[in-house]
């Protein structure tokens, strides 16, 4: 589902590289995603446009890798970029000699779509602005609402593991509590509690999203997060085989960072 502030990563990887399938899982996320042939091709196409993230494949000759992190902290305009390295088979060697030179990090191959989603955000996220912990994915489903005085069934947009879109022309309030009712797959009908959150539906709205409202979901129990968390997975990535494995990604960063989930986030700067 296409995010409301796209972000771009240049992703820097040979044939029969895993970034190839983690470069489509970032655009299944709503990244714009660019790609890029060495050294010389990442720092040209920073040239042409902004850049929040350079992803680079650890199997590249170390030489391109230490001349884009060198070449990018020496520039006033591209230092503050993150670049990650992306690797199947962890190094520390390696990995703390990109570090030297201006890494954020390594992430460590295979990986959960959540997990490379909430770590990216994090690196990536300006300070102070929430961070998108859980990835969207479209549905389209029917969904039952009740709330105290009525109840209706609506038509979903998307859905991650913290919460649903539905379309309405005419959306609850914000805070209003309600009792979900819906079917993944046509077999498993969740139920759970959960609050509108926000509501799109002004003239500027309409031109990016459906009107409509945001419910975020009440604290699951393990069995329908588990089930949620599964099925995002599918669709996000059930088809790249660099990601089948239930393993978690994480950034790995020498230095005292931000512990978060599978990883730890380099120091924030200032």
């Amino acid at each position: 589902m296409p995010r409301l502030h796209e972000k771009t990563v240049v992703v820097c990887g040979g044939e029969g590289s895993a970034l190839k399938d983690v470069a489509i899982l970032l655009r299944r996320l709503g990244y714009r995603v660019f790609p890029a042939e060495g050294s010389g091709a990442v720092l040209e196409r920073l040239t042409k446009q902004a850049v929040d993230l350079v992803l680079l494949d650890s199997r590249l000759p170390a030489a391109d890798v230490i001349a884009t992190l060198k070449a990018m902290r020496q520039s006033t305009a591209w230092e503050a970029i993150p670049v990650l390295t992306v690797a199947a088979d962890y190094s520390k060697t390696g990995n703390d000699e990109y570090i030297r030179f201006g890494s954020a990090g390594l992430l460590e191959m295979p990986s959960r779509a959540e997990a490379l989603s909430r770590l990216i955000e994090q690196c990536i996220a300006p300070p102070g602005r929430p961070v998108r912990t859980a990835p969207r994915v479209p549905y389209s489903g029917l969904v039952k609402l009740s709330w105290d005085g009525g109840s209706e069934i609506y038509r979903a947009v998307n859905l991650s593991t913290r919460g649903i879109y539905l379309r309405s022309a005419e959306p609850l309030p914000v805070t209003t509590r309600v009792e979900l009712e819906f079917v993944l797959d046509g077999d498993e009908t969740l139920r759970f509690g959960g609050e509108v959150i926000y509501q799109m539906g002004s003239y500027n709205d309409v031109f990016r999203v459906d009107p409509g409202m945001a419910i975020a979901f009440d604290q699951l129990d393990d069995e329908p997060r588990q089930l949620l968390e599964d099925w995002v997975e599918e669709v996000l990535c059930g088809d790249l085989d660099s990601m089948r494995s239930r393993n978690l990604l994480r950034i790995s960063h020498p230095a005292k960072g931000r512990e978060q989930g599978a990883g730890t986030l380099p120091p924030e700067k200032g």
